[in-house]
């Protein structure tokens, strides 16, 4: 029993190490880009405009995306959170978040709107 167990484990790890060489870092930099650029068409769908050069990294959290403006080379990490509340505590906004054109911003980049917010061009957030 003991001997099958050892031949299961250096199964797997000669698997594992076979794998790698296949699948490095550099080709999962390449397949992470390639995902981002479907993710970014899939999500630019769900903004009312969106500019040519728009990309995003997975996962993003878009609410209210009817009431958004971003402009041509718009570029963001993963975990980017945009909101446009039309309604909250019952009362209704009339929101509009108006992103220029070469805009980028890190990992984790929240912003909120309930009535205006506009961001002008070349702004980065860090």
């Amino acid at each position: 029993m003991n001997k099958t167990k050892e031949f299961f484990k250096l199964l797997v790890n000669y698997t594992i190490k076979l794998f790698s060489i296949f699948y490095n870092y550099e080709t999962n930099k390449v397949f992470k880009h390639y995902k981002n650029v479907i993710y970014s068409y899939w999500v630019s769908n769900s903004i009312k405009n969106c500019g040519n050069g728009f990309r995003i990294g997975a996962p993003v959290y878009i609410k209210g995306g009817k009431y958004m403006t971003i402009g041509e080379n718009f570029g963001s990490l993963e975990r980017l959170r945009l909101e446009c509340w039309d309604t909250f505590s019952g009362r209704k906004y009339n929101p509009n978040l108006v992103i220029g054109k070469n805009v980028a911003m890190n990992f984790n980049v929240h912003i909120g709107c309930i009535d205006c917010v506009i961001i002008g061009d070349n702004v980065l957030f860090g």
